[in-house]
Parts: C-alpha cells; structure tokens; sequence
C-alpha cells in the first residue's frame, strides 16, 4: 500500500538519496505530455508520474520525468530486520480493519546504488546500469501541455508544498517553454489565469486504507489529470495487482528508445464537437487501443503488438485533429491507413494456419461496413 513499509529486492538494491536539483529543461508545448499510472514491482506501492516526450537530434524519444506523487502513510518506515518485517505483516493485516493517517508526497524519481558513481566515471554506463534500475508496471495516458498547467494548479490547492517542474512563464518563446524544478506553491496561476475542474468526488489524500489506498488516490489523480472519469476504467483498483504494461525508471527517464511507452491518446468524450457517427467511430478505435494494452507478451511478440498500436494511435489522432472534418474525408484517412499499413495490422501475434482475421483487421471491416451505412440516404 505503501513505499513506507516496501521492502527492496535483495538482487537489486536500492538507496534513494537526495539528489541535486534537476537542471531546467527546455519543451515544446505541442508535445506528447503523458501521466503513467505505476506501481513498483517490488512492492505494493502505486503512484503516478507526468512527463513529456522528448526527441534527440535522430529523432529518437525518450520520456523524461516532471514529476511523481504517491499517497503514504505518515508513520515511520520498520527495519528490515525480522521485527520489522512482522511490523509490515501486523501493519497489512491491521489495514483491513482501519484507517490511517496519509498524504501525497514527491515519488523519488531517481535511484543509484552506492556505486554508481565510481560506475560512471569508469564509463561502465549503459553495461551495467540495468542493476539500478526500479522495475515498474504501468498504464499511460496522453495530456496536452494545457492539462498539464490545470493538474498544477489542482495539486497547488490540495497540497502546495509539492515539488515538480513548473513553467518559467518569462521564458516562452512562441511554442517553446522552460521549465524549473520548483515548489507548486511557486506555480504562478493568475498570469495566465490558469483553473481546474474537479473530476469525480472530492479526493481524500490525507487517510489511508484498504478502501481508500495508493491505487485508488494514483487512478483518482489519473483522471483528474485527463479530465475524464473514464479514464483507467480497466485498471484494478487493488493495490496488489500489477498493471497491463511493465517499463522501469532510471535517472528521472521512464524505459528508453528502445522500450517505448504504450501511451493511450484522450478518450473519445473529450471530442465534443464530434458527430455522433464519428464518435462512435472514434469509440471503436479508442477501444481496440485500450484492449491492446492488456496484451501481456514479449520480445518479437510485443514488438508487433507495439507496431500495431501506433498504427492505430497515428490514425485516431489524425482522425480527431480536425472535429468539423467531413464524413467522407474522415473514412478516406482510415481506408488509407488500412491500405498503407496493411502488413502490419494482418500479423498475427501467434501461428496462424487458417488466415483467420487478426482482432485489428476485424475493427477495420467493421468500420468499412460503418462507411458504407453513412453513404446511404436517410
């Protein structure tokens, strides 16, 4: 429930220090921002962090880290010893039946061991920095830099003293923008007369319990972030269970180019220019996205599914840029996609002997079918 009472992997130790503080960064405002919903695979810990896609001169992405938050329980933090591990088995069993004491506090988004230094200098970076790693599963979800501002500006108000990177608003330079790690309390609001909407019931983040854990205050930040209580709908809200997708943290970074974030676009509610024809279009594609994401596989398999799922993503959100798009233009780009991609979204992720339709193939059958039901008089 809590990383106050996680007990770390003797193969992978970890010593959480207090780092220096992050250098500013530089982002356009037009990029990928995205909030992942984690839990750490070494414990029964759940949190969220926001981030932004950021690309290198080869135009390679990597996902770095503007914040982390995770509800604990204020309470001192047992030893590893043998008495420490039975506080942690009384602990478990006591929160069955009551409630305790939290609050939302910084996630520590970097992790060393006690040589990574020395392994540094030595220039044995990357051979061996996957023993530093924090192992995670996770769901993501996309935001909009705007989305961004408001999930400040939500946090400001329910706890201030929060620490996370915050827009240097003297800085911008048409769709460039400088962001410091800072104090929320030092988020300037006003200037840019920046507000939030309350999603759902109002969020307790200062108890904790069986029925009011980490997961559920990380899933209730979730869509608080996103502005939708649809959002996370097919998460589990038991702290126990890990989530659909497994990636790790390392130096403020989540994964890698190599292993890419699965991060879904916004649900399809937040189109509310959309007719009701595209929208149930939309739905439909929106769905088989959120189905992928449950497809547990690995190496050369979830390597295909990952292909396919940024081939469908592209579509969705080349099909949602413009809401007031015409009918026949907007099947146009889906016909299109199936034409261009076709390989891809044929591949089946196991032996097929009988050519049998893949699921995503199905979904595109069935939005033809669709196209041709709009062509017809009413």
């Amino acid at each position: 429930m809590s990383e106050l009472f996680e007990i770390n992997s003797t193969k992978k130790k970890l010593v959480r220090a207090t780092q220096p503080k992050p250098h500013p960064i530089t982002v356009d405002k037009n990029s990928r921002f995205f909030i992942a919903l984690c839990k750490d695979e070494n414990s029964s810990h759940s949190f969220i962090c926001l981030g932004v896609e950021l690309s290198n001169e080869q135009g390679r992405f990597s996902n770095k880290i503007l914040c982390g938050f995770g509800k604990v329980i204020k309470m001192n933090k047992p030893t590893e010893s043998f008495i420490g591990k039975l506080q942690n088995i009384i602990f478990y069993l006591y929160s069955l039946f009551t409630t305790f004491p939290g609050y939302l506090h910084n996630e520590q988004i970097f992790t060393f061991d006690e040589n990574w230094q020395q392994r540094k200098i030595n220039d044995e970076i990357p051979a061996s920095w996957k023993a530093v790693h924090m192992d995670l599963s996770y769901q993501a979800y996309s935001l909009s830099y705007q989305n961004y501002l408001q999930f400040l500006a939500y946090l400001q108000q329910k706890q201030p003293g929060l620490r996370a990177y915050i827009p240097d608003f003297n800085s911008e330079n048409d769709n460039k923008i400088t962001l410091k790690w800072n104090a929320i309390s030092a988020f300037d609001t006003e200037s840019k007369d920046i507000n939030y909407n309350s999603i759902g019931k109002a969020e307790d983040y200062n108890k904790i319990s069986i029925n009011d854990s980490c997961r559920q205050s990380a899933i209730h930040l979730t869509r608080q972030a996103c502005q939708s209580e649809r959002v996370a709908r097919k998460v589990s809200s038991f702290y126990w269970n890990n989530l659909s997708l497994k990636t790790w943290l390392f130096e403020g970074h989540l994964g890698d180019i190599y292993n890419k974030l699965l991060i879904l676009p916004p649900r399809p509610e937040m189109y509310t220019c959309m007719t009701a024809k595209k929208l149930a279009v939309i739905t439909k594609i929106y769905n088989r996205l959120e189905d992928m994401i449950l497809i547990k596989e690995n190496n050369e398999k979830e390597q295909a599914t990952l292909k396919k799922f940024e081939v469908i993503r592209a579509l969705y959100e080349k099909i949602t840029k413009d809401e007031k798009q015409d009918l026949s233009s907007f099947f146009q780009e889906i016909s299109a996609c199936f034409n261009d991609h076709k390989e891809i979204i044929k591949k089946h992720r196991r032996y097929d002997f009988f050519g049998t339709e893949t699921s995503t193939e199905k979904m595109f059958n069935e939005l033809s079918i669709m196209a041709l039901e709009s062509n017809k008089p009413t």
